[in-house]
């Protein structure tokens, strides 16, 4: 929708695109959300990245390890459990969505927040140059080199036997 105006001069007309007024007061009000990793804890939330990540693997609840204020959250777990990929939808105090963060257990590339062999295979995909989400690329380096080589998969294929361990700090 668009409403015609007059400028001031006369000199022919302007098209605005109409806007919801109390949307657009709102909006300038209301403070932003931020989210905060809680003190003592390792998480890190890196904003620009939009990835939570830190948290010891398999962690029980996500608000052990972050905060939200001027806002509120869900959180949404993959489809076999709170690990990799699981997301962390916060809202403005308005109740639109301000932004998804993804979670990251290093070594967890397939969303259970547990790191073991069945992670392995998906690893080694992403290694070989595999689609995925960035989440999942950035679990899988799990000796925090900036690459997923055949040592992240060694590590992970260790962490299947207990003969290894990955850690959640970077």
């Amino acid at each position: 929708d668009t409403v015609d105006g007059n400028p001031d001069n006369g000199s022919g007309n302007y098209t605005f695109k109409k806007v919801d007024a109390l949307k657009l007061l709102n909006y300038y009000d209301e403070e932003v959300p931020a989210v905060e990793a809680t003190p003592g804890t390792p998480a890190v939330v890196d904003d620009e990245n939009c990835f939570i990540y830190g948290l010891d693997e398999g962690y029980a609840s996500i608000e052990d390890y972050v905060t939200v204020t001027n806002g509120d959250y869900e959180f949404i777990p993959t489809a076999i459990g709170n690990g990799t990929g699981s997301i962390l939808r916060v809202y403005s105090l308005s109740g639109s969505v301000y932004k998804d963060y993804e979670i990251v257990v290093f070594g967890d590339t397939d969303g259970d927040a547990l790191c073991d062999g069945m992670d392995c295979a998906l690893c080694q995909f992403v290694m070989n140059g595999g689609a995925t989400t960035p989440a999942v690329a950035f679990a899988s380096d799990v000796n925090f080199d900036d690459a997923v080589t055949q040592d992240d998969v060694d590590i992970i294929a260790g962490c299947g036997i207990k003969a290894d361990f990955v850690t959640q700090i970077r």
